[in-house]
């Protein structure tokens, strides 16, 4: 149908390309196109442009995404601040569909998004979900030898960046993986060498490179050191996808005890020279 051809004609849009997301019924909910953007694959959200076109499609979605902030906020997995950002959100429906309606999205280049509660914000829980999803398929990949070789963590200077780095070695502990994270703020080649330099299956690298201050990012590595290329990121995406958000539970300091490596002066000397 054509209802809406203005916003047809003012987006480059080929449904070949697109991803037409059905209820039960075979009501459109969500139009996405998988666009390529700086060499990385993303999909974009193009529901909103198409509400005439796709019009009980977008009253569903509406339900979509306004149901996934009711499941936050009566989670009780949510933090304090957590909680107190979605308070101060309710009943604004344009910011709640913003952090809502999708969720960041998983590839070559891991996560990035603008800090803050919701699926479509850089926080702690997505990178508890996305470290969770690397996790098993580290284990599916290497089994026992995942477990016995680890992977090695670093993080930058941006906000938030060495709480999210913990957060993403605690995880990986809690599923028996040892991880050795750098105690102090590191760039981002030292990562490519740890992985190599302590014979990882992978590792881990928070920061979102030349993005704004109100963004952050989760980078992940091969056991070469190298990003992962768009096969490993796909299966990897499938892990974390199967994954809910709200009931993954936290990973504490005990599940750290003799698998939380910390590394710092020393291994960046060796680095360096």
């Amino acid at each position: 149908r054509n209802d809406n051809k203005e916003a047809w004609d003012n987006i480059d849009f080929d449904l070949d390309e697109a991803k037409i997301v059905q209820d039960k019924d075979g009501k459109a909910i969500d139009v996405v196109k998988r666009v390529r953007e700086e060499g990385e694959i993303h999909e974009r959200d193009y529901t909103r442009a198409f509400a005439g076109v796709f019009k009980d499609g977008y009253d569903a979605s509406n339900m979509m995404y306004n149901e996934e902030f009711k499941r936050w906020k009566e989670s009780s997995f949510s933090d304090p601040d957590i909680m107190t950002e979605l308070l101060k959100i309710e009943g604004n429906d344009d910011e709640i569909k913003d952090r809502f309606a999708v969720s960041l999205k998983f590839g070559t280049a891991g996560l990035r998004g603008v800090l803050g509660a919701g699926t479509n914000r850089m926080n702690k829980y997505n990178i508890r979900r996305a470290t969770t999803g690397f996790a098993l398929y580290l284990l599916e990949k290497y089994g026992e030898e995942a477990k016995k070789k680890g992977i090695a963590i670093a993080y930058d200077c941006r906000n938030f960046s060495k709480e999210f780095a913990k957060e993403t070695a605690l995880t990986m502990c809690k599923h028996g993986i040892p991880a050795y994270l750098y105690e102090m703020i590191s760039a981002t080649p030292l990562l490519s060498w740890s992985v190599r330099a302590f014979d990882c299956v992978g590792g881990v690298v928070v920061t979102a490179s030349h993005n704004p201050a109100e963004y952050n990012g989760y980078k992940v590595y091969d056991e070469t050191g190298c990003q992962i290329g768009e096969d490993t990121a796909a299966i990897i995406t499938k892990k974390i996808e199967s994954l809910d958000i709200t009931k993954l539970t936290p990973a504490t300091e005990e599940d750290g005890k003799g698998l939380l490596k910390m590394v710092g002066r020393d291994e960046q000397t060796q680095f360096i020279h």
